[in-house]
């Protein structure tokens, strides 16, 4: 087969269908790790109605938490992908994420905090973070340094532009 009939080929294609909205959510959702600093004042003086104890240094677990947390969701991630592919992995890494800040809406305290943006949010995205790489490996194969350079490049690009936001 071909190099090219081969790249048209690749299961990782159909996540360039129109379908595949969802992907926006997770680029500028995985972005919020990322703004930590520029969340903490709003958060922090919004739990403290509940809390007037709380500093900003108790609020910074949830940036700890978040990439523990990651870490934990990339091997879901990567057996989610083998079994049922990148779009299901991707769809059930954004709900996660989306739903951890979601219901982060309704915390009233710290751990409810740490438990629904810190953990939720960090599992949904180490579940869909590995998607784009593994993609991107299999369209290039001969180039996967500077394709996951590109894609991690991405990822962190997404906050310096949602921080200006």
């Amino acid at each position: 087969m071909a190099g090219s009939q081969r790249f048209l080929d690749s299961s990782c294609i159909s996540v360039l269908e129109p379908w595949y909205i969802p992907s926006l959510n997770f680029l500028e959702g995985s972005s919020k790790l990322y703004c930590w600093g520029a969340l903490t004042p709003y958060i922090t003086s919004y739990l403290r109605k509940y809390d007037p104890s709380l500093t900003y240094r108790d609020t910074v677990i949830v940036f700890l938490l978040c990439p523990a947390a990651q870490t934990i969701g990339m091997p879901i991630g990567g057996a989610i992908e083998r079994r049922y592919g990148p779009r299901v992995t991707a769809l059930v890494g954004v709900w996660f994420m989306s739903f951890g800040v979601f219901i982060s809406y309704y915390a009233t305290s710290l751990l409810q905090l740490v438990s629904t943006y810190g953990f939720m949010y960090g599992i949904g995205m180490g579940i869909a973070y590995m998607n784009p790489i593994q993609c991107g490996m299999r369209w290039m194969p001969k180039r996967k340094g500077i394709i996951s350079g590109i894609v991690v490049t991405g990822f962190g690009l997404g906050g310096a532009m949602f921080n200006v936001i």
